[in-house]
């Protein structure tokens, strides 16, 4: 999470606050008491229980979507990248040769 806090409200633009101020001013906050919350209509809402058309909506739902991965070429490779299972560990030698070998693979780098 940032440090800073850019509050977007027009007259407050110049103005900036450290998060942990913030949040050490709103834990000083009673909320609110729930009796004396006004909530919206459910009849007014504009977004929760509307239906989201999209050209491809169809096509994602019943999975005949393509995505990159789903794509393919003739001769097309995969890469795989393997890393060193310890945390910042090092690599110290690979046997580039033997795994060369190995039915499918087209290079070891």
């Amino acid at each position: 999470m940032p440090d800073v806090f850019r509050p977007r409200h027009p007259s407050a633009v110049k103005t900036h606050s450290r998060y942990g101020a913030l949040a050490e001013k709103a834990a000083t906050l009673t909320p609110p008491d729930l009796k004396s919350v006004k909530l919206k209509d459910p009849k007014d809402y504009k977004i929760i229980g509307k239906s989201t058309h999209s050209v491809d909506n169809p096509s994602i739902v019943t999975g005949k979507n393509l995505y990159s991965i789903d794509f393919k070429v003739p001769g097309m490779l995969y890469a795989v990248y393997d890393k060193c299972p310890v945390y910042a560990g090092k690599c110290v030698g690979a046997k580039l040769r033997r795994d060369q070998g190995y039915a499918g693979r087209a290079s070891c780098l």
